[in-house]
């Protein structure tokens, strides 16, 4: 499953474009699953990484605002809400923002037309819990008794991170609160997500159980740490997970940059293609710099936590990175990181992967993760 060597195959550009085409065929596929669940007005949809599940919430959000819907499509992570948001720029009754984007903008216009500090009010109410998942989510409750907005459907990705006072705002946000359209899209790794069954839906979830997102070899490394319904490896071949062993983080950062270098320079990767994932994200600074002062070939430059554009190679966390997916991804940081509790960081750092994952570390690092493929 995994290999040593540093040079990938030749034009790597031409591989990466293949494989694209062979994730549209099963992605179409993959969508076909709307069709099925077209008469449900209420479901959640659970899958691990790769199955589709942002693609058909994005598709299912489209087609109820075609429809006639106002439609809200919501996810937990901010990065993924901004780039569904740019899919859908000009899209009628389609509105794209994460849970937390939704709650600052109601609870704001909610104070300017009562004169309240919603907030405040429910730190009063709910003293000494948590800002962002306790009392920011009651005070966009309290915005529904002043404003009258609501949709007309909801849809939710990444619904395994909301919070079940989450989803009571959320539901009061439907203009039919008994039978308007709601639908979750969730990861159903049970060992990583514990909230998935506090969705505010009767029926038994659909299952998606294909990957069209990783190549096989990404898929059999990532899903080693995926507990689960059982999702099938996609038909999608490609290069074994490659390793740049390393004793310090800078003499780790030269070998990405090197790598990245012969990817872009030789292999005709776009720098846009490429993302660095860091695993230790509270020294998340360190790692950054360490890779900043290190020259790209022109055009391409590094960009810290931001929306990836063509000429730029993207470093962020992993965390951060969640719900998103690059054709290449270089894994660093484990070496500070405890696997063995950690392994949601894996499971989701490797599986961001399309085409090519790369790990960075000591020897003793990639060893611990070699050893776990071998298991």
């Amino acid at each position: 499953m995994f290999a040593r060597s540093f040079l990938v195959a030749p034009l790597v550009s031409s591989q990466l474009a293949d494989q694209e085409a062979r994730r549209l065929i099963l992605t179409k596929d993959q969508i076909r699953v709307l069709d099925f669940l077209r008469s449900h007005r209420r479901v959640a949809v659970s899958g691990g990484a790769g199955t589709g599940k942002t693609v058909l919430a994005l598709e299912k959000a489209r087609r109820l605002a075609s429809e006639g819907f106002r439609t809200l499509l919501t996810c937990y992570n901010r990065q993924l809400a901004d780039h569904l948001s740019s899919l859908c720029a000009g899209t009628l009754n389609l509105d794209v923002m994460s849970f937390h984007q939704l709650c600052h903008r109601q609870v704001e216009r909610a104070n300017r037309a009562s004169g309240r500090d919603l907030v405040a009010e429910a730190k009063v109410t709910y003293p000494g819990k948590g800002l962002y998942e306790v009392q920011l989510p009651n005070a966009l409750g309290y915005s529904l008794e002043i404003l009258p907005d609501r949709y007309d459907a909801i849809v939710c990705d990444e619904g395994q991170d909301f919070q079940e006072e989450f989803w009571v705002s959320l539901e009061l946000f439907l203009s039919d609160y008994d039978s308007g359209p709601l639908y979750v899209f969730y990861d159903d790794n049970q060992n990583l997500y514990a909230r998935a069954g506090t969705f505010p839906i009767r029926d038994e979830p659909f299952s998606l159980t294909t990957n069209c997102r990783n190549t096989t070899p990404i898929h059999d490394a990532a899903y080693k740490y995926y507990k689960g319904v059982p999702v099938s490896p996609p038909d999608i071949q490609g290069d074994d997970v490659q390793f740049d062993e390393s004793p310090s983080r800078d003499t780790q950062a030269t070998k990405i940059n090197a790598r990245i270098v012969d990817l872009v320079a030789r292999q005709g990767v776009a720098p846009g293609d490429i993302t660095v994932l860091v695993a230790d994200a509270l020294h998340k600074t360190e790692y950054y710099a360490a890779l900043r002062k290190l020259p790209l070939p022109k055009p391409a430059t590094w960009l810290e936590e931001g929306i990836r554009g063509k000429a730029t190679v993207l470093i962020d966390t992993i965390q951060r990175f969640k719900g998103l997916e690059s054709p290449i991804v270089i894994l660093w940081g484990l070496d500070t990181v405890d696997m063995s509790q950690r392994q949601e960081l894996m499971y989701v750092g490797m599986s961001r992967a399309k085409s090519l994952l790369v790990i960075v570390g000591r020897a003793a690092t990639c060893a611990v993760v070699k050893e776990m493929a071998r298991q």
